[in-house]
């Protein structure tokens, strides 16, 4: 499926450079797993420092190095994982912030590429994702539209 970002610059909407400085920021926004895990009491400094040491010698990313160096359970990593995602600023809020689009702006450009790729698609909640994953389902479940 092609990318939102990318599909701003292909209608004109945005340069390439414009992309690059709203995902850079997305990504300065979003809160750190081991700044998470210390203010959740999961982890302690020294914990994360030797983290952040391992995964310079290592291909893991800090998540799964922490899990496996026995740091943190997958429920934690689960519980952290989502707070971080809920912490991160939306694609379309930094496009606001950056004032490279107006809000109406980025809500139409999103709804429009929305329609064109993926006119069946709908969102998944919290909920049901939360509920799949207690029934051991590895994939969220795919209701049709307005049922619960």
């Amino acid at each position: 499926m092609p990318l939102f970002d990318a599909d701003l610059i292909q209608i004109g909407l945005m340069s390439r450079q414009q992309v690059t400085t709203v995902l850079a920021s997305r990504d300065n926004s979003r809160p750190r797993l081991g700044e998470l895990a210390r203010n959740h009491s999961k982890l302690n400094v020294r914990s994360v420092f030797r983290l952040l040491g391992k995964q310079h010698s290592s291909s893991l990313p800090f998540d799964q190095l922490a899990v496996s160096m026995g740091l943190l359970d997958s429920n934690d990593l689960g519980a952290l994982l989502r707070e971080q995602h809920q912490d991160t600023r939306s694609f379309e809020d930094i496009l606001v912030k950056h004032g490279l689009l107006t809000r109406d702006q980025a809500k139409n450009a999103q709804q429009d590429f929305h329609e064109q790729f993926a006119p069946n698609a709908r969102s998944v909640s919290a909920h049901e994702v939360e509920s799949d994953r207690a029934a051991g389902s590895a994939q969220p479940s795919r209701r049709p539209r307005g049922t619960v």
